[in-house]
């Protein structure tokens, strides 16, 4: 069940821990709770300058323990951030490092470094900005929509702007192609059907790749007021999906790339071009059409995102995995399992934390192998919690050959303690060779624990034994008469 409540402090610990240089073993422990809050589904932060919010409900003010997290989003005068379910322990560590850094100690704005690391999966918003003073202006801006009450003086209009809008293009002159866009929906939302008629024609002749492409671009300003730029994408509709898209694989820096491909979220649209790029050379185009293919939810995608799993770019499987688990096909359930073998340990913790999420069984061999495969040991041992919970009939047999894994092999000790916690659990009789050699361990925390999971083990099996050798207890009879 989802706690925003508990999640803020938890992120708020984590900022603090950055701040303070704790050691490596406090801050994976506090990943591995922040983690497990995300996966509860997309959360938003939102400060107000005084008060802090998490999924619009308010934290009260004597919450010390989101004392951090609230101090540092008015240090850096942050108004929201936003942490989609799929996050990774990567980016999180990211987050709170860039929450715990001073705002003075570079010129650069936590909302512009985040963008810069490729938080893909987080986004943070700062004050709203202003919108851009353009020293171009359209012609037409000057033209009251009103004055145009017929079709004819409207097309009369309309034939001189699209030559405008034209020349501007060739001009390179984005803002007065845009105030021509502009102008034209602001007079089809207020004129009769039959000069709105006009307007509409007009703005579908304008609104091709070329012209919207300057759409796109005045989207990459900071300056800039992004909601009518988006209206104007969202009228245009494939086209204007199209435009960003195709703006973002050409756009030369990640940051300009983050903020097309959020735009493109909220279009929703160009689906077929998106389906295009999944073939496309560049790596970054690929991944970013895949996740918005999976957050746009197009069942279609499925058979290319499958194929995507053999991409040679991790980052490329990665995103294939998030949005084969967001469509929740038929079929995502086996893609998954096969993606638990991949070779990264990045997809794999993708792809069992999706199946997890969603509480699909998983093979247990999958998961077995998984498990040794694995390198991050918070994702050993919550692999390790669903093998115990399974109770297919092979389950215990994997169990025990994972246990025998962690006991030999593993170097954490934390993944030592819960392998044989578990076995312990689920089979004392197959757990007591592993409890003798790991109460000599070279790790006092492992060795006191395999003690005491040594001696109930035992305990067991000799109160077991010793009641079937002794057997019942007998009756006494009357001798017969």
């Amino acid at each position: 069940m989802k706690d925003p409540v508990s999640y803020a402090r938890a992120l708020a610990t984590l900022t603090w821990q950055v701040q303070e240089k704790a050691a490596l073993l406090s801050l994976r422990d506090s990943l591995r709770v922040i983690g497990a809050h995300s996966r509860a589904g997309d959360t938003e932060f939102a400060c107000d300058g005084t008060a802090l919010s998490v999924d619009g409900a308010h934290v009260p003010g004597n919450d010390v323990g989101c004392g951090p997290l609230l101090d540092a989003m008015r240090a850096h005068r942050l108004h929201r951030i936003l942490i989609d379910d799929n996050v990774s322990p990567k980016e999180l560590l990211l987050l709170a490092t860039l929450l715990a850094g001073s705002a003075a100690d570079t010129e650069r704005s936590v909302v512009r470094l985040a963008d810069e690391l490729g938080l893909w999966h987080v986004r943070l918003e700062g004050a709203t900005p202003e919108p851009i003073t353009d020293d171009v202006r359209a012609s037409c801006d000057e033209a009251d929509p009103a004055s145009f009450t017929t079709p004819e003086s409207a097309r009369e209009q309309a034939a001189a702007l699209v030559q405008r809008a034209h020349d501007a293009a060739d001009a390179g002159a984005a803002a007065e192609v845009v105030g021509a866009l502009q102008w034209l929906m602001s007079a089809e939302s207020v004129a009769e059907p039959a000069v709105a008629a006009v307007w509409a024609e007009t703005f579908d002749r304008l609104g091709t790749l070329p012209l919207l492409r300057y759409v796109a671009l005045r989207l990459c300003d900071d300056r800039a007021d992004r909601a009518p730029l988006v209206r104007i994408l969202q009228r245009a509709g494939d086209a204007g999906a199209s435009a960003a898209v195709a703006h973002m694989i050409a756009a030369p820096t990640l940051r300009e790339r983050r903020m097309l491909f959020d735009t493109i979220r909220e279009l929703r649209h160009g689906v077929a071009v998106l389906l295009r790029s999944l073939q496309h050379p560049q790596w970054f185009v690929v991944r970013n059409a895949a996740a918005l293919l999976g957050e746009m939810r197009v069942p279609e995608a499925m058979p290319g995102l499958t194929a995507l799993l053999s991409h040679k770019d991790v980052r490329v499987r990665s995103a294939a995995v998030t949005a084969i688990a967001a469509l929740d096909t038929s079929d995502s359930r086996a893609t998954l399992q096969l993606a638990m073998r991949d070779g990264s340990s990045e997809v794999r913790r993708q792809a069992f934390y999706a199946m997890f999420a969603r509480a699909e069984p998983i093979d247990d061999g999958a998961l077995a192998d998984a498990i040794e495969a694995e390198s991050n040991v918070n994702t050993q041992l919550d692999m390790i919690d669903v093998l115990v919970r399974s109770t297919a009939p092979d389950a215990l047999r994997k169990l025990t050959r994972v246990c025998a894994f962690a006991a030999n092999t593993a170097t954490d000790p934390l993944l030592r303690i819960a392998a044989m916690t578990a076995l312990s659990k689920a089979k004392p009789s197959a757990a007591l060779p592993y409890l003798r050699r790991l109460s000599e361990d070279r790790d006092s925390t492992v060795r006191d624990r395999a003690r005491g999971l040594l001696a109930a083990t035992a305990g067991a099996a000799t109160a077991g034994a010793a009641t079937v050798s002794s057997g019942p207890t007998p009756v006494a009879t009357a001798p017969l008469p």
